[in-house]
């Protein structure tokens, strides 16, 4: 398993996870899953989204599919995410292949959530992503998000 790292007080991130993974996940608090990465993105090894949630909920936790290809980010994948942080107090975890997209996900809904530009971009650094070369993008998913909201 890619190593998890934090980006904020409930939310974690991380590259692709498998079935065989959920157990230590679930040791370690996550309550709530959210999958940002379509199935059959890679050719193979990679487990679908039924997959996991069915061994997501062997463990209680939830599952959420926010699956969606990079380049194809878009406001309403955003809106659902940030309906999510809204709500939900619990531990999670948001994954794709390397944990970037799910990253530029959580900052752009952030963003949408009125929180400060400047304080979110620094969240991802400290948490080994820098956003820079999209921040423009951020920026714009989370205005169009927010005005959904």
């Amino acid at each position: 398993m890619a190593e998890i790292v934090r980006l904020d007080d409930t939310v974690y991130v991380t590259g692709q996870i498998a079935p065989a993974d959920i157990a230590a996940i679930a040791a370690n608090g996550i309550k709530l899953i959210v999958n940002n990465r379509p199935d059959g993105e890679a050719p193979v090894g990679q487990p679908t989204a039924a997959e996991l949630e069915l061994e997501a909920g062997r463990h209680d936790i939830r599952f959420v599919n926010i699956q969606f290809p990079t380049a194809q980010i878009a406001p309403g994948h955003t809106v659902k995410l940030a309906e999510i942080l809204k709500t939900e107090q619990e531990p999670m975890l948001i994954f794709c292949r390397t944990g970037t997209r799910s990253t530029m996900l959580w900052a752009a809904a952030q963003l949408a959530l009125g929180n400060s530009f400047l304080e979110v971009f620094e969240k991802a650094v400290r948490a080994g992503y820098d956003l820079r070369h999209a921040a423009p993008m951020i920026e714009q998913l989370g205005k169009l998000a927010q005005a959904e909201l």
